[in-house]
């Protein structure tokens, strides 16, 4: 996609329609279904099935339309595992995810918006929200899935031993979303992030941001050139006791970093010449979590 047919804005939330909610989780759905790999799952082999695993035969043109374009076309049909032939089950329940939107938006302590969209048709392309809690609140929102047990107190512990910090009580929660085979250009992840951090209010410029990322992603890569800090949770055979995955190999991590919103503020643009110095050679591959 051309930079003239793009725009790009940060958005107060609660001015949402119901529209958008739907297309920004949709968004989310294939981004998940795509690249991350995780779309329906077989009820018999618990083999779990992307996107590409399913369209794969179809057209190129027609593969790269959206997953809900995609289960429009086949209207309805069951789809079968590719491994023994029973039936499948959804992974994502989009429904269920237009309520968690809500709940970070609407209901946190304070929340933030940017939104990518094609000029020709306003469709929203991608997305980066954010939200201001307390971890115990972020945990269980969004960490407690990827664990059997209640374990927030030990992985606070291993914040703490990791970085000597002490958690504050507001954290920022942030994450963002891409539709990749359509319109693949880090120029629009790049000004996404941007716009993002430049909308959130000087008062929070010294908060501490806290993620899960996947360590084989290039924008994990992009982060970690701006210094965050891995706290390598899939490397403490304590935690991955806990860990619910549905790889066979766990390939997401947690990351902290303080004075985040002052840091992207201020270096952002610096530390963006540096990456694509860097990883140029890697840049083909638009990989967004």
């Amino acid at each position: 996609m051309s930079k003239m047919n793009l725009h790009i804005e940060s958005v107060d939330p609660k001015s949402l329609w119901e529209s958008e909610l739907k297309n920004i989780v949709q968004v989310e759905k294939d981004m998940w279904a795509y690249w991350l790999g995780e779309y329906v799952k077989c009820n018999c082999c618990w083999l779990i099935h992307s996107k590409n695993d399913i369209f794969w035969h179809l057209a190129m043109d027609v593969r790269m339309e959206s997953v809900t374009k995609l289960e429009e076309i086949i209207a309805g049909d069951s789809i079968r595992c590719k491994k023994c032939n029973a039936d499948t089950e959804f992974i994502y329940d989009e429904n269920s995810n237009i309520i968690n939107l809500k709940e970070r938006l609407y209901h946190s302590k304070d929340s933030f918006l940017s939104l990518s969209k094609n000029l020709e048709n306003w469709e929203i392309l991608g997305f980066m929200d954010g939200y201001i809690e307390e971890f115990m609140v972020i945990y269980e929102r969004e960490l407690s899935q990827y664990y059997s047990e209640d374990i927030n107190e030990l992985i606070k512990d291993r914040i703490l031993k990791k970085t000597w910090w002490e958690l504050p009580k507001d954290i920022l929660s942030f994450s963002s979303m891409w539709t990749l085979e359509k319109h693949r250009s880090f120029f629009i992840v790049f000004e996404l992030i941007k716009s993002f951090f430049n909308a959130v209010p000087d008062n929070y410029n010294e908060i501490m941001w806290i993620t899960e990322l996947d360590t084989w992603s290039n924008l994990h890569w992009f982060h970690h050139s701006m210094w965050i800090v891995n706290l390598e949770l899939i490397k403490d055979e304590i935690i991955n006791d806990y860990r619910i995955n549905r790889y066979n190999e766990c390939h997401s991590d947690l990351y902290i970093q303080e004075n985040v919103v002052k840091k992207y503020k201020e270096s952002y643009n610096l530390w963006v010449k540096q990456f694509v110095r860097k990883y140029r050679s890697v840049l083909n591959e638009i990989i967004v979590a």
